[in-house]
């Protein structure tokens, strides 16, 4: 084996990709672009629900239409992501429980803020002081 080294073998492949970048991407289009490409990464996608959060396809679709096809935090129609029709499903990590469906931007900050409801009190007062008063931006109410 060429690269025993771990870091050694990604530094050659992520240089490898950088100078084949389009060969690669031409590649990938290829497969996309190949009959019954969509109905293979469908099926998988049901392995990934059911194996990942214990859910059907049609437990995702009841979700989805619960929420009426939009995220469950901001009430946004848009997955967040080019490539995907799919929004995320959250879930509690510790008990593997699912919430809700949310998007991209939404699952992120969930995935980062979570159990820090201090911490967030925190930065809230701290933005709060700091707001500064925008000519061009309309005043906003409290209550909003």
């Amino acid at each position: 084996m060429p690269f025993k080294d771990p870091a050694m073998r990604t530094a050659y492949r992520l240089k490898h990709y950088t100078n084949n970048r389009e060969r690669y991407l031409e590649r990938a289009k290829k497969q996309r672009e190949q009959p019954g490409h969509k109905e293979y990464m469908d099926t998988i996608r049901r392995k990934c629900l059911l194996a990942r959060y214990g859910i059907t396809h049609d437990d995702y679709l009841a979700m989805a239409e619960r929420q009426g096809g939009r995220c469950a935090i901001c009430g946004s129609d848009n997955p967040g992501t080019k490539k995907s029709r799919y929004f995320d499903v959250d879930h509690d990590h510790k008990t593997g429980k699912v919430r809700a469906l949310l998007c991209r931007n939404c699952n992120v900050t969930v995935g980062v803020v979570e159990g820090k409801s201090s911490l967030i009190r925190l930065i809230h007062a701290y933005l709060s002081s700091h707001v500064e008063f925008d000519p061009k931006e309309p005043e906003k109410s409290a209550d909003a």
